[in-house]
């Protein structure tokens, strides 16, 4: 029963956090949804399981330093569970550590490769080593096995915009972005904006 009850508040902290962030070049979640919880349920203790939770609170309030500490603690018992190694990976790419975020969240995706947060976060830390298509190859991962997921949609939306100049691209991820945060309440008028003005320069280019 206490299992229960944890990871519900667990869910529910990683809701509100995962679904209201975002930063004006990319989106990366300020902390990360295991999509393995079962395996959480199973293999963690009743203390290494407040001390996780005691670990998201700290990222969720950037206290990275008390994050760490916590999840350093949590990998040495269980380096087989891949949500503790991605969050690590948050961590290090918070701090502009990529090389160190990169090899943390692809330990991660050895052991759950579905795990969509990881793909985000990974496709981030391509972008800080200007590694854009590596960086595309993980968004698309990510929206792949959470197609629901509006901070990859919006990172995809950026990179085909800004980077690659594909803006018919760019176009259906913004689209599906703002459609995915309509749903759940929240209004991002800058990026529906953008979204109107790169629609009418395509328009316009049809008729010249």
């Amino acid at each position: 029963m206490f299992y229960t009850r944890l990871v519900f508040k667990l869910c529910l902290l990683l809701f509100i956090i995962s679904g209201c962030s975002q930063a004006p070049i990319v989106n990366d979640d300020t902390t990360q949804v295991s999509t393995d919880n079962n395996k959480v349920l199973q293999e963690l203790s009743e203390t290494n399981l407040r001390k996780y939770k005691e670990a998201l609170y700290a990222l969720r309030d950037n206290k990275l330093d008390k994050a760490q500490e916590i999840l350093v603690d949590i990998i040495q018992d269980h380096p087989d569970i891949a949500g503790p190694l991605a969050n690590m990976g948050l961590i290090y790419y918070k701090q502009n550590k990529s090389d160190q975020a990169i090899a943390m969240l692809q330990k991660a995706l050895l052991l759950n490769p579905k795990n969509a947060f990881a793909h985000n976060i990974l496709g981030n830390a391509f972008i800080q080593q200007g590694k854009f298509t590596s960086a595309e190859n993980h968004f698309l991962q990510a929206i792949k096995f959470k197609d629901d997921y509006s901070n990859a949609h919006y990172n995809l939306a950026l990179l085909y915009d800004i980077y690659f100049h594909e803006i018919k691209k760019s176009i259906i991820h913004y689209r599906k972005y703002l459609l995915i945060i309509s749903d759940k309440g929240i209004v991002d008028k800058k990026t529906a904006d953008w979204l109107e003005q790169l629609e009418n320069s395509i328009k316009k280019n049809k008729n010249v």
